[in-house]
């Protein structure tokens, strides 16, 4: 194994991400690490990383050997990318929040450690960091640090190859917004001022160590997080409530602080130049929180009328329900290449001992894979099936502590993208049960595709396999009870961890996400066919009768 493959095969190596860390500078000569910046790592940094190291390397016979390999500079995982790193510098490297350099090295990522040129930083701080590391990507210039083409940052220049400047943080002394970003509620708790931008926050919420305790910052401006310059926005309307907006054009004033023209939904208001930290960009995954605390708390009751006041309300409703629904303008994910053999890991090797890998049934010809909006991949009948065997779940044979560790790993790092397509099954060895995976995150054939349903049109069936003189293994084949041409294959996965969402069953259909985007009046609700008891007075805060929507998320695959 090479440093790369002994660092992902190794245990979770424990990531300090309460600590931000500054972007590295972009080096003009390639031979020592991007991180530290010298040919051995710090000391003390790496006599801690070696100290875990010999605890956390599995399957290999010389340890010594490979926390050596794990010591030394590597290359970086991206073949045309010419930075090196030492291993115990980028573990601990967190110049975005969350970034995980172990996980970003499991196959079903990247398969080696990528320095942070290869995502964009927008992305990934909203943690959909697959597609962080697709698509064309600007570096910065005097950095380590890329941007999507299509997420280019708000404020920023470039000289055609890279970005040049980058919008800088400035100290804040204006009205804060009084929703905390980090969980979308209010008066929860305390809510700390940002010294350096409009947001609150709670202590709770904040994941992050504070650079000086003096001097309190969100996450955002800890880690110098950029916005896009085409984002959704909210702004101050002079000495108003934060209204929705967006941004037009960019420019620095007389004192070089960085400006941002703003259009306001409701045209109406006139467009008007800000300092660009005054403007609050809500993360999409909370914009109904917002929206939903916004109306909690009435935040737009000190509007002056009532028609300006609906009005308002209206763009706002809009303009969140478009931001919760925003994706990054970016490739999306290519449908995975299709196996037609299992994969043993060195996990299940140790295990179980050498064996010879079942062989899988053919994938049944008149199925196939199809994408769905507001669901992702999914697979469906060409032809009325009945009884019949859809084929087996193939993937790469694992350890169950394999398993967890994969699950663990992507869950710490908050990636809403994370690929965990595993399905625990059973062996047994010298007559001695034992459990272990089929992960098809990155080798798989078309079963791992298959969605769930509490009404499921297909099952499981367990098969045993001798594959060895004292080892028996279940692989698991799909069985096509009844369905119709052109209607999807479905599975009942049995998720006990959290709520299924196929919607087909009144308990589904009661646990999908409710998101009401209607907006509150400040108008009485009266009886207009009644004209004696028409009431022309108006009543601060009264409510509408909210319309329930419902939101369609991407149905994720069981999870251990």
């Amino acid at each position: 194994m090479n440093a790369h493959e002994i660092y992902r095969n190794a245990k979770r190596f424990t990531v300090n991400d309460r600590q931000a860390t500054p972007h590295s500078k972009r080096p003009s000569k390639f031979d020592k690490c991007i991180v530290c910046e010298q040919l051995v790592a710090p000391e003390a940094l790496q006599e801690a990383f070696k100290n875990e190291a010999r605890k956390k390397i599995q399957y290999l016979k010389n340890k010594d050997a490979a926390v050596d390999a794990l010591c030394e500079l590597v290359d970086c995982g991206d073949e045309t990318c010419p930075h090196k790193f030492h291993l115990a510098c980028i573990n601990s490297h967190q110049p975005i929040p969350r970034y995980h350099a172990q996980y970003l090295s499991m196959e079903e990522n990247y398969g080696k450690v990528k320095c942070p040129d290869h995502f964009c930083e927008i992305c990934f701080t909203e943690s959909i960091i697959a597609s962080s590391g697709r698509d064309k990507l600007i570096q910065v210039k005097d950095e380590i640090r890329a941007f999507h083409v299509n997420c280019y940052p708000a404020g920023a220049s470039d000289d055609g190859e890279r970005i040049i400047s980058l919008a800088e943080k400035t100290t804040f002394s204006s009205e804060h917004f009084g929703i905390c970003c980090g969980c979308g509620a209010g008066n929860t708790e305390e809510l700390i001022k940002c010294s350096y931008c409009s947001k609150l926050f709670h202590r709770s919420c904040h994941g992050t160590d504070f650079p000086n305790e003096n001097v309190p910052e969100c996450e955002d401006c800890i880690f110098g997080t950029q916005i896009r310059k085409t984002d959704l926005i909210l702004v101050q309307k002079e000495n108003g409530p934060f209204l929705a907006a967006s941004m037009k054009a960019w420019r620095r004033n007389s004192k070089g602080v960085q400006e941002v023209l703003v259009q306001f939904k409701n045209r109406s208001n006139p467009d008007t130049w800000v300092p660009l930290n005054y403007v609050c960009r809500i993360y999409p995954a909370l914009s109904k929180t917002f929206f939903q605390t916004m109306k909690t708390e009435d935040l737009l009751r000190n509007l002056e009328d009532d028609k300006t006041y609906d009005e308002e309300w209206r763009a706002m409703s809009e303009h969140l329900e478009a931001q919760f629904h925003f994706q990054p303008n970016v490739k999306s994910r290519p449908l995975p290449k299709m196996v037609r053999a299992y994969k043993s890991h060195v996990s299940f090797s140790t295990v179980f001992g050498k064996i010879k890998l079942p062989k899988p049934m053919k994938t049944n010809k008149n199925i196939k894979i199809k994408f769905v909006l507001g669901k992702g991949y999914g697979v469906f009948a060409k032809k009325n099936l009945s009884d019949v065997i859809a084929g087996d779940y193939v993937g790469e044979l694992v350890s169950v502590s394999e398993m967890k560790k994969r699950y663990l790993i992507g869950k710490e790092s908050h990636d809403k993208e994370q690929k965990f397509y595993s399905f625990q099954s059973a062996g047994e060895k010298n007559d001695k049960p034992i459990n272990f995976g089929i992960d098809a995150a990155s080798h798989q054939n078309m079963m791992s595709f298959i969605n769930t349903s509490c009404l499921p049109n297909c099952e499981v069936e367990r098969v045993q396999v001798k594959v060895a003189t004292n080892v028996m293994i279940e692989i698991l084949r799909i069985r096509i009870i009844k369905v119709e041409k052109g209607k999807e294959l479905t599975l009942a996965y049995n998720w006990t961890k959290f709520p299924c969402w196929c919607g087909l069953t009144k308990e589904c259909k009661s646990a999908l996400p409710k998101v009401d985007w209607a907006i509150p009046s400040r108008t009485v609700v009266t009886n207009v066919d009644n004209v004696e008891n028409l009431n022309t007075e108006t009543a601060s805060g009264q409510k509408r009768k909210p319309t329930d929507s419902e939101y369609d998320s991407e149905m994720k695959k069981p999870k251990y």
